[in-house]
């Protein structure tokens, strides 16, 4: 399992199309971003290759898919334990 902070540094990397823009939007260094790029992309058998200029996932994204859905559902909890 990997952490949201992790997820969004994966996220952002692939919408902002640079580890540079993530970086910087994230308040930290880019070689932090990539590391932990590194590693989330090792945890879920996943490669990150740049096709016309753009960052795609190659492999199965099964698991990611169903990492996500868990932070989803986890935060869905508490904000719904606060009402």
């Amino acid at each position: 399992m990997v952490g949201l902070e992790e997820l969004a540094m994966l996220d952002h990397v692939l919408w902002l199309r640079s580890g540079e823009a993530a970086a910087q939007r994230l308040h930290c260094a880019q070689s932090t971003v990539s590391r932990r790029n590194t590693e989330t992309l090792r945890c879920f058998g996943l490669e990150m290759l740049r096709e016309n200029g753009e960052w795609e996932l190659e492999g199965d994204q099964t698991l990611l898919r169903m990492e996500r859905q868990v932070h989803q559902m986890h935060a869905m909890q508490l904000a719904l334990s606060r009402i």
